[in-house]
């Protein structure tokens, strides 16, 4: 009876587990909506580092990069899980008898040796390559908003040099306007004037459009709501040139040690070879073992035994193969990353140089003769030994100058970010690293 007894609760056990806890949760999109559109200030003053601040906590990208943590969760759960029993229920019909009996039988798979550490190690890098995949996507988004707001920094003064040149224009032309009352101008020097007004307000039109589409990058690189304005403010010039801070030592070896994107490559090839250990262990002998129960109308039968899968026909070799490929996969895409990171390094210090010469020439020797020109001309003008368009034409170059050196200096400011960008972050904590 205590046997009948105990197959009922096998039987009613296995049933039970048959029903699921699964709850579906629908995609609250119109929630997102909402979410990504928060109310925010529309036209924020952002300060370099409140910029990735912002970028850090909102950017929709590092949130979906966060959210691959839970495969990492999932991967500690399996490790420490133990194959589920097999229950195994007969019913029989024996002859000549004519009675119905029942045979229950209880399994437990018994996993190779090893393969609860082979689990754990997988877990382990499977934590350790999501950690620095999220590493990696902080760190290209840190960037994206430095180089953003130094962009935006740039548009900014362009407009304000832009609506220099506006006024200087219309003055020039009330100017022209006057000496032509005079006399002492022309027709077709004020006629020019004219044009350098109108292209005074077209200049100036185009700063304003490319301010508002610098705006706009900043505010997709800080995670801020489509439509946001962002400004820049800054308690130094922003664009003041400035020589990056690189680390010493070799360039390898600080590429190895410092960037995000090795470390999250470097953790994922050891994922690939724990899923290859666990694969060579998945070709081992596959044993079960646990009591059987059979019972007939007479006699109630109590044993045990084994069941045993020998590897001789599939011995798990294509998911052996498989793992292989991915481990070689993962061995070239950490060999393709570290090209990258040595190409983009040169490439960024050869910016740096170029800008850094082209910046320095210009404030040498551009920006001294445009200053002399302009002051001899109008001198010249004051004392009637110039004509007003000798005049003009060194405003223009003053102007000229003074765009060229905007362009210059955030040449330089962008490079440099890049530079510094280009070495990854500092292995420390984050909270001690300088943001790139």
């Amino acid at each position: 009876m205590h046997v009948h007894r105990f197959f009922v609760a096998l039987a009613a056990t296995a049933l039970a587990s048959c029903s699921s806890d699964y709850r579906p949760l629908p995609l609250a999109e119109s929630a997102i909506a909402r979410r990504l559109r928060s109310d925010s200030e529309p036209e924020p003053a952002l300060s370099l580092p409140q910029a990735q601040a912002l970028a850090l906590a909102r950017h929709p990208h590092l949130a979906r990069v966060r959210a691959e943590r839970g495969f990492a969760d999932a991967a500690d759960v399996r490790a420490e899980l133990l194959p589920d029993p097999e229950l195994s229920l007969s019913a029989f019909w024996t002859v000549p008898d004519a009675v119905l009996a029942g045979v229950a039988a209880l399994w437990w798979e018994l996993l190779p040796p090893g393969s609860r550490d082979a689990r754990r190690g997988l877990a382990g890098a499977i934590r350790a390559a999501t950690d620095a995949e999220i590493a990696a996507a902080e760190w290209a988004v840190a960037a994206d908003a430095r180089t953003s707001w130094i962009e935006l920094a740039r548009a900014e003064r362009a407009v304000d040099l832009a609506d220099r040149a506006e006024d200087l224009a219309e003055e020039t032309r009330s100017f022209g306007r006057s000496m032509l009352d005079r006399g002492a101008a022309t027709e077709p020097e004020v006629a020019v004037l004219e044009l350098d007004v109108a292209t005074a307000h077209r200049d100036a039109a185009a700063a304003r459009g490319a301010r508002s589409i610098a705006r706009e990058r900043l505010a997709t690189a800080a995670g801020l709501p489509a439509g946001t304005r962002p400004r820049t403010v800054a308690d130094a010039d922003p664009l003041e040139p400035l020589p990056p801070i690189v680390p010493p030592g070799d360039d390898d070896d600080l590429l190895l040690a410092r960037m995000p994107r090795l470390a999250e490559l470097r953790a994922r090839y050891d994922e690939a070879e724990r899923e290859l250990e666990l694969a060579h262990l998945g070709a081992l002998l596959r044993t079960s073992i646990g009591p059987e129960v059979q019972r007939d109308a007479t006699s109630t039968y109590l044993g045990g035994g084994a069941t045993v899968t020998i590897p001789w026909t599939d011995a798990n070799r294509g998911a052996i193969a498989e793992s292989e490929a991915r481990r070689g996969a993962a061995a070239r895409s950490f060999e393709e990353e570290l090209y990258a990171a040595q190409t983009a390094l040169t490439a960024a210090r050869a910016d740096v140089d170029a800008a850094a010469r082209a910046l320095e020439i210009h404030r040498r020797e551009v920006e001294p003769a445009a200053r002399e020109a302009l002051a001899s001309s109008e001198r010249a003008l004051e004392l009637g030994a110039a004509d007003l368009l000798t005049t003009l034409l060194a405003r223009e170059r003053a102007l000229r100058s003074a765009r060229a050196s905007l362009d210059l200096r955030a040449a330089h400011a962008i490079a440099v970010a890049r530079l510094e960008a280009a070495y990854g972050p500092e292995p420390l904590p984050t909270d001690d690293r300088r943001i790139p």
